[in-house]
């Protein structure tokens, strides 16, 4: 009896104690959920997976293609909007700018990424924090570049922006504005300037002509900024979204393409000055076609008709830029593609030339 009752006593100690280790590991877990860090707000993943398996939930209902340059034009991606009960705000002084986070599943229902749609009308990756995992070596200062969206920015291109957001002369002051949002305290009174792909496009308020009526004006492109203190540092690269909001862009050792090196001969066509290379605008007509596919209420693609020509034209820009359906800057370069032709002042459609860098170049007969 004795035996027994010792017996019982031990086994309630040890299920007691595995209780209490299984509970402390649980509450480990809940202190330290994996989660998106979305610019304004944050989103965890056990929320989203509760979501998508609740019962009484038809994905297939609330569920929408999602076929991006993030993924490179994949069809097998849906996205999902977020609610509000499954993310939370971050403390921004009073500001309270909106993020409209949207969750990517793939075709199993698998979450492959959490997304925000940028001021430009594409999407940029919420950066995934996992506090249990070990953190990634820290890349040199001079190797990297940063990654926004589907779009990469070489170091160099960074710091060349950096250095126009140092200097103080009239036109630069113009594009520099301080920083008031949740990414950082206010009190560092940090600054943004627009971030540029194209070497001439921060001089304000200016413009050149071409010769058959075109104008093409130099304002920058005001959806990638660098964030500089106040002593001249560089801090960071951000985007901006929808609703006023902003994220961070993450470091890459990606090799962005070479696309203002002269010496590298490529097929295209050139259309003023501008130069658009061949596969850029192969690129361009997948996301034209797709944009078709799910038209809506777009503006773009739009039906051409000249001659015994049916077709459709879609903005095409230069140096790996994409038409976007947001609200940035996107009317610099009037230029439209299928076939490649340019849009005058006049209203009138020319063609393009095909060129091998500026080079005159006769394209093949057919």
């Amino acid at each position: 009896m004795l035996f027994s009752l010792v017996k019982v006593a031990l086994t309630l100690i040890l299920v007691t104690k595995t209780a209490s280790t299984n509970s402390g590991q649980a509450q480990s877990t809940l202190t330290q959920p994996v989660y998106y860090d979305c610019g304004s707000c944050l989103v965890y993943e056990i929320l989203i997976q509760n979501m998508l398996y609740a019962s009484g939930i038809d994905v297939n209902e609330i569920a929408t293609p999602f076929i991006e340059l993030l993924y490179d034009l994949d069809l097998n991606y849906r996205k999902i909007k977020i609610t509000e009960r499954l993310s939370s705000p971050k403390s921004s002084d009073g500001i309270k700018p909106e993020s409209n986070p949207y969750v990517i599943i793939d075709q199993i229902w698998r979450i492959v990424d959490v997304v925000v749609q940028m001021k430009n009308g594409h999407y940029i990756r919420c950066k995934r924090v996992d506090e249990s995992a070990p953190e990634s070596p820290d890349i040199g200062p001079n190797d990297y570049g940063y990654e926004c969206g589907h779009d990469l920015f070489s170091h160099e291109i960074v710091q060349r922006s950096a250095a126009l957001a140092r200097t103080n002369n009239g036109e630069n002051r113009l594009f520099r504005n301080q920083y008031q949002g949740p990414l950082y305290w206010s009190g560092l009174n940090y600054m943004t300037y627009p971030l540029s792909r194209e070497k001439n496009q921060h001089f304000a308020g200016k413009s050149f002509y071409l010769d058959k009526g075109l104008t093409v004006s130099l304002v920058p492109e005001n959806t990638y900024y660098v964030v500089i203190s106040p002593t001249g540092e560089m801090i960071d690269v951000i985007a901006e979204l929808m609703g006023e909001d902003f994220i961070k862009c993450v470091r890459t050792t990606k090799v962005p393409p070479e696309i203002e090196a002269d010496q590298d001969l490529r097929l295209g066509y050139s259309c003023g000055v501008e130069f658009f290379e061949i596969n850029h605008m192969k690129r361009t007509a997948r996301l034209a076609k797709v944009r078709k596919m799910h038209q809506g209420n777009q503006a773009f693609p739009k039906t051409y008709k000249d001659g015994f020509f049916i077709g459709f034209m879609y903005p095409l820009f230069p140096n790996g830029r994409f038409y976007g359906t947001g609200s940035g800057h996107q009317d610099a370069h009037p230029i439209h593609l299928m076939p490649s032709t340019v849009k005058t002042a006049l209203g009138i459609i020319t063609p393009c030339e095909a060129s091998m860098r500026g080079i005159e170049f006769a394209p093949p007969e057919t």
